[in-house]
């Protein structure tokens, strides 16, 4: 589980980051980027702390009051990981210029379908994470766009559940951007594609 809020503006998003540090030092913190990673077109993101059902009810409480959504990510199952080590304010800066070249580099080398890129922020650690399956399992709910069902494309189309509809043409379309792989590979790259189609 964890505690979070989206923002679009980059600069509102690092102020949150140290807002969920400083009322919840002891837990560990992210940042989720919703965004397209090789054009580097900003969808928003979404940052906080990793909470459990155990945590302090008065810090749960402080983090509601804070303006934190709370929500529920899968277990990641596979995945581009890279690590780097946190030792002062400076350590986080390298990293970012140190690891997302070669990051972007191994994902389009390797024709991966890995987004968003996560950052988890332990004590002494920065892990950078793109998840490889249940992709936009892991989008903030105000990243996915909402669908608008007047576009005469689909005049002719059943009358389905307009939120089901709106994540999978988002899916559709989301994948063929963001994904480095070739268009014909996606079902057996992308297993959210699959579902949704």
């Amino acid at each position: 589980m964890l505690s979070y809020q989206h923002y679009v503006e980059n600069f509102a998003s690092r102020y949150l980051l140290t807002e969920a540090q400083n009322l919840a030092p002891q837990l560990d913190s992210f940042s989720i980027y919703h965004e397209d990673f090789y054009t580097r077109k900003q969808v928003g993101s979404s940052v906080g702390v990793m909470i459990s059902d155990k945590m302090e009810e008065n810090l749960y409480k402080k983090l509601i009051h804070a303006g934190f959504k709370v929500a529920v990510f899968p277990n990641i199952d596979y995945a581009v990981v890279s690590s780097f080590p946190l030792k002062n304010q400076y350590s986080l800066a390298v990293a970012v210029y140190r690891i997302y070249p070669r990051l972007k580099q191994y994902i389009k080398a390797n024709r991966l379908c890995a987004h968003p890129i996560m950052e988890l922020y332990t004590k002494d650690t920065v892990y950078f994470i793109a998840p490889l399956s249940k992709q936009f399992d892991f989008y903030a709910e105000e990243a996915l766009p909402v669908y608008d069902g007047s576009s005469s494309e689909f005049e002719d189309e059943p009358v389905i559940d307009e939120y089901e509809c709106s994540k999978c043409h988002y899916h559709q379309n989301a994948l063929i951007k963001q994904c480095c792989c070739d268009p014909l590979l996606h079902s057996s790259s992308c297993d959210r594609r699959k579902r949704a189609l």
